[in-house]
């Protein structure tokens, strides 16, 4: 659950960034990883899965 809030923040933050979801990879038993694409703010998305990461649970 917590790898999920985490993955959706960067995906937000594109998201707000006008930027679109290239790939999601969320599965448990390997390292989860979100791809933005374009990446139209890199610092603003990188640290939209921590903020996210605090702020939901």
């Amino acid at each position: 659950m917590v790898t999920f809030v985490h993955n959706t923040g960067h995906n937000f933050c594109g998201w707000l960034r006008y930027g679109t979801l290239g790939e999601a990879d969320l599965v448990p038993w390997r390292l989860s990883h979100s791809t933005v694409d374009p990446n139209p703010r890199p610092p603003l998305i990188v640290r939209g899965g921590p903020i996210l990461g605090v702020l939901v649970p």
